[in-house]
């Protein structure tokens, strides 16, 4: 049994294939958006050549593109369900056919687009999962979704790429990465607004059918995500920390060389012992044993410790949080 077969509202019908290919909205929009994916891509290289200079820069090009044009247009279907007093099955963008069509379409190219362009010009960008078989199941799903007529509910939730355009800027341009406004968005979406979009199916909208199915079966995925990103900060926070001890630390140790004292400096490598103090009967002085070169090598060992890049930090997922509003488009905190 599908999973609006039973249900109640009469808003719910299937429209066959063959039907929804001919339309010229859908299908339409899919070949002139496509042309549109390549126009975008080699766009951009060409006109701004310094943003897009490396192959990864260019991998998020038609990602940003696909999500700020379906975020935008959840906007406007999100407005009419606002401005509406009963559910979202009743709500006037139900009818809007030819407007869902052309941004599911518009979808649609995108994840062709992606899969052609990024296998040929930055393979290196397409992971298996979150490119080749995301995106390949987004194409049957996104047209399964219309055939149900669940194309305003689709673009409804398109509002999920919200976080999407923020990473997208992020793997563009580092200078604009925000980390606290990703994870507030992508806890205002993925999992504020996709809750309630479950329970609204489930017992407003659609009640008796298993609609609610299509947006909870990736939920726990959100949830996963979230705490992916929580751990995430809780790493960088505790590395920043140590990094301002240890460049702290290694102050003190100068300052201290400086006025002629000392301070006793741990060794890890038992290469030697830096003496608390270096006068006295039996004490063997030299220029590595010094305080003061003690106190250089030790700043300078905290000062390449917090130039190293963090190894540990959480994996950067090829397509953050959703690039659709059943399943989220591979998403996942920089």
């Amino acid at each position: 049994m599908s999973p609006a077969a039973t249900a109640v509202s009469p808003v719910v019908r299937y429209t066959p294939l063959s039907e929804l290919l001919s339309d010229a909205h859908y299908t339409g929009s899919i070949l002139a958006f496509s042309v549109v994916q390549f126009a975008l891509y080699f766009g951009a290289i060409r006109l701004f050549p310094k943003t897009f200079k490396t192959v990864k820069q260019r991998g998020w090009i038609l990602t940003a593109s696909n999500s700020l044009v379906t975020t935008a247009g959840s906007l406007v279907f999100g407005a009419s369900v606002l401005l509406h007093a009963g559910p979202i099955s009743s709500a006037p963008m139900m009818d809007w056919l030819a407007a869902q069509r052309i941004l599911a379409g518009f979808f649609v190219s995108y994840l062709l687009g992606d899969l052609f362009i990024g296998t040929v010009w930055y393979p290196s960008e397409m992971n298996p999962m979150s490119g080749y078989f995301h995106h390949t199941l987004y194409v049957f799903m996104t047209t399964s979704l219309l055939q149900w007529n669940l194309g305003g509910p689709l673009c409804w939730m398109f509002l999920l790429e919200a976080p999407t355009l923020l990473l997208s800027v992020a793997q563009i341009n580092k200078a604009l990465r925000n980390d606290m406004l990703f994870g507030a968005v992508f806890f205002a979406t993925r999992i504020v607004f996709h809750i309630y979009a479950v329970l609204h199916f489930a017992f407003a909208a659609f009640p008796g059918s298993l609609v609610w199915m299509y947006p909870a079966s990736v939920l726990p995925l959100h949830f996963m995500w979230f705490r992916g990103w929580i751990a995430q900060q809780q790493r960088l926070y505790k590395g920043r920390k140590a990094s301002k001890a240890a460049a702290a630390d290694a102050s003190k140790r100068a300052a201290a060389a400086s006025s002629g004292s000392t301070l006793p400096i741990e060794d890890k490598t038992g290469a030697g012992l830096a003496a608390a103090s270096g006068s006295g009967a039996g004490s063997i002085a030299s220029p590595a044993s010094s305080p003061a070169a003690s106190a250089k090598a030790a700043a300078a060992a905290a000062a390449a410790k917090a130039a190293r890049p963090d190894r540990r930090r959480a994996t950067t997922w090829r397509h953050p949080p959703a690039a659709s509003p059943v399943f989220p488009h591979g998403a996942g905190p920089v």
